[in-house]
């Protein structure tokens, strides 16, 4: 039971070892097997394929920068601003209540 857990384990979270261990153990197998050939080079294919669909996701902070220029505050009343985030200093102020403008940096708040 343990060895079973054990490759259950190495499948779901491989090392960098186990992975090209895995990857010498089907080009060896394939070497003179041209069946296996190919489905080594398919999987190795689909293996490509979820690197490339990883790369193309952009990144937390990519996110972040784009969401920063266009979420700034939320006007509730005459100097009352809820969800003020600076577009100049990037401070974060959850509610503001008696001015207009970033209490960090003095830039004026926009909507």
């Amino acid at each position: 039971m343990r060895d079973w857990w054990y490759e259950v384990v190495l499948e779901k979270w491989p090392t960098s070892s186990y992975r090209e261990q895995r990857l010498n153990d089907a080009v060896v197998r394939s070497a003179d097997d041209p069946v296996a050939a190919k489905a080594v080079i398919e999987e190795l294919s689909r293996g490509l394929d979820r690197l490339k669909a990883m790369l193309d996701r952009p990144s937390a902070q990519t996110i972040r920068s784009v969401a920063t220029g266009l979420v700034t505050a939320t006007r509730l009343g005459e100097n009352v601003h809820a969800n003020v985030r600076c577009s100049r200093c990037g401070s974060s102020v959850g509610l503001l209540v008696g001015q207009s403008a970033c209490p960090t940096c003095a830039e004026p708040i926009r909507y």
